[in-house]
């Protein structure tokens, strides 16, 4: 009797020991003799005593890992701190229990490898400001790579980017601060060895910004963090806003660090198609300088050799009036009457792509975004009639004046950026 007691205990025990209750966003890998048997979702189940074990249990929700700082290496033979942050979901739990022995470990692996070989092909000043380009590089990558552990990379973020300490230090003993972009900040550096040759106690120095969003609001806060003046060459005007978008971007970014006493400068440059040579780099520097030298009596916003024109001068057209033939790219398209659908006839696409021919050089002053030889290509497949609005910046700023007409299109000049109220 007491045995048989004991023998219907020991049965329950092993029947509720074999009931598996799955819950919500976690699912269980199971083992039949030592082989995969099946993968559990959310639910009740119940597993056969001795022959069935619960080799895995997964989470499905979505993780995030914090590595560690990397050591990189740039272009330009740099080496750099980079830690980044990686968001994974795991989506077959098979996969994940059998496809590598420690999963986390190989996405920390993984991660580095990948972070090494996408900055070994960017030079420093691209590492601090590509941070965007970077991250989906490396998710794109990481997300194949972990495809086979049954791992779906969502994210992939630089948490901290660090340069080289000698670098931080350089900027940490600059007084004044030039930010160009383009060609101009070469002619910078150019205007930096000069300047400082000349007089070895000026304390200036150059950087560029080549990525704009996200915007790098941390790097540049520690980039500044005891520069004084920084002077920011716009490329294009905000009304009312004290400068164009890059110095508003920065004004922004620097406030928002509570600690930062740098003073911001704007000079709008390379208005009416005018050059960007060494001397316009040092009149920038010097405004700095003279901020410096007796705060508050420099302007904050101001233009740079700006050319205002002679009212005698006639402008007269360099190209022919455009003509609905000449503007045809050769795409036709017309309804079979039969099938009524559209038959589309498209030319060869060497010839949709073809970019417009440039009448002069790169221009000093223009960051070569080409978006005028981006809107004839995109114009090549719309047929009809169609209105462009242009705010003012490097595109138009630049080629308007260089000659009288640079593109042979019809166009909106919106000089103030405001959008709405010029279409209406």
């Amino acid at each position: 009797m007491i045995f048989g007691l004991i023998l219907l205990v020991i049965i329950i025990c092993v029947v509720i020991s074999c009931v598996k209750v799955v819950r919500q966003a976690q699912a269980l890998v199971i083992e039949r003799l030592g082989a995969y048997q099946a993968t559990w979702g959310t639910g009740l189940h119940f597993k056969i005593p001795i022959f069935d074990r619960v080799a895995r249990r997964v989470d499905l929700k979505e993780q995030v890992v914090d590595f560690a700082p990397q050591p990189v290496i740039t272009k330009d033979n740099v080496t750099m701190q980079i830690d980044t942050v990686v968001y994974f979901q795991i989506t077959d739990p098979k996969l994940y229990a059998y496809g590598v022995e420690n999963p986390i470990m190989a996405i920390e692996n993984l991660t580095a490898t990948t972070l090494r070989n996408i900055i070994g092909d960017l030079e420093l000043d691209e590492t601090l400001t590509s941070r965007e380009t970077i991250n989906t590089k490396m998710r794109a990558t990481l997300d194949v790579a972990t495809d086979p552990w049954g791992i779906k990379v969502n994210r992939v973020e630089l948490k901290n980017i660090i340069p080289p300490k000698a670098i931080q230090d350089a900027m940490d003993n600059v007084d004044v601060a030039l930010m160009v972009c383009g060609s101009a900040y070469e002619t910078a550096t150019l205007a930096v060895d000069e300047m400082t040759k000349e007089n070895p106690k000026l304390k200036i120095g150059t950087f560029a910004i080549s990525q704009i969003r996200p915007f790098p609001e941390k790097e540049l806060q520690k980039l500044l963090a005891n520069v004084k003046v920084v002077v920011v060459g716009d490329r294009q005007d905000t009304y009312s806003g004290m400068g164009g978008n890059m110095s508003t971007e920065i004004r922004a970014a620097l406030k928002n660090d509570a600690t930062n006493k740098t003073v911001v400068i704007s000079r709008t440059y390379g208005l009416g198609g005018t050059e960007f040579p060494l001397d316009s780099a040092k009149k920038l520097f010097q405004a700095g300088i003279d901020e410096l030298a007796k705060p508050g009596t420099v302007h904050k916003h101001d233009y740079l050799e700006q050319y205002m024109g002679h009212a005698g001068v006639e402008m007269k057209p360099i190209h022919e009036p455009l003509t609905i033939e000449s503007q045809k790219s050769g795409i036709t398209v017309t309804m079979n009457e039969q099938t009524k659908k559209l038959d589309v006839k498209v030319p060869p696409l060497r010839e949709l792509t073809g970019k417009a021919y440039r009448y002069a050089q790169g221009h000093g002053a223009c960051n070569g975004c080409g978006i005028f030889s981006g809107i004839n290509t995109f114009m090549k497949g719309i047929e009809g009639s169609v209105v462009l609005l242009v705010h003012t910046g490097c595109s138009m700023v630049v080629t308007t004046g260089y000659p009288y007409s640079s593109y042979r299109t019809t166009y909106v000049h919106n000089l103030f950026q405001n959008g709405a109220a010029t279409l209406s």
